[in-house]
């Protein structure tokens, strides 16, 4: 388990430049436009496309045929993809809670939310990401990556819209206003416990399919 997480951060190691390079380029971006969730909801989007990167590595090289001639059962692949997601969530999601803070304290007034806005943004935008690994790594196995990249668009834009649209209703910005920060934390945390779950029947479904599949 440990090696198959550790062979994918190998993989994104060599393009550590290019990460360091996109991460000041959205400090710079949310400073410019006095908005710190920026960092974090791109972030997670970059997530989401390293996610997707491993696994076109993978697919390139035939790893997963290579792999299942070894000592080890289409769970334990699956898993370990499952967990290298829930870990770069946890990284990027620490990135964009950091420096959103550290950009909030640069801004000071001049930030158009404060540090309880941020945070709730930021799980809002948490469940999305979620949402999206449900749906969008059962079809990597599924269909490949290739297929899976339009299918990644399509279900994080449609996700993203829905929320938009939830929160645009006049009765929902009412409801909303009155809210707080508490209350949108709350939601969050429904949104998130339903991601769990669907998480759970993801990985239960890609383990179905990977044990299926002919490599």
């Amino acid at each position: 388990m440990k090696g198959l997480i550790l062979k994918d951060l190998y993989t994104l190691r060599q393009m550590g430049k290019i990460y360091l390079i996109c991460m000041v380029c959205l400090v710079i971006w949310g400073l410019v436009t006095n908005n710190p969730t920026i960092l974090s909801s791109l972030l997670l989007v970059y997530g989401l496309m390293l996610l997707i990167t491993t696994a076109a590595y993978d697919e390139a090289s035939h790893f997963n045929r290579y792999a299942l001639t070894l000592p080890l059962t289409p769970k334990k692949l699956v898993q370990a993809k499952y967990l290298f997601a829930l870990l770069l969530f946890a990284v990027m999601v620490t990135l964009g809670i950091l420096g959103g803070a550290g950009m909030l304290a640069v801004l000071g007034a001049k930030a158009e939310m404060g540090y309880g806005e941020l945070l709730a943004s930021t799980c809002s935008i948490s469940c999305i990401y979620l949402m999206t690994i449900v749906f969008i790594l059962p079809c990597i196995y599924k269909f490949g990556v290739e297929k899976s990249r339009f299918l990644f668009m399509a279900t994080y834009l449609l996700v993203f819209a829905g929320f938009a649209l939830l929160f645009s209703i006049d009765n929902m910005k009412t409801w909303l206003s009155g809210l707080g920060d508490r209350g949108f934390l709350s939601i969050g945390a429904v949104f998130g416990a339903l991601a769990v779950v669907g998480l759970i029947v993801s990985y239960h479904i890609s383990i179905r399919i990977v044990e299926n599949k002919e490599w």
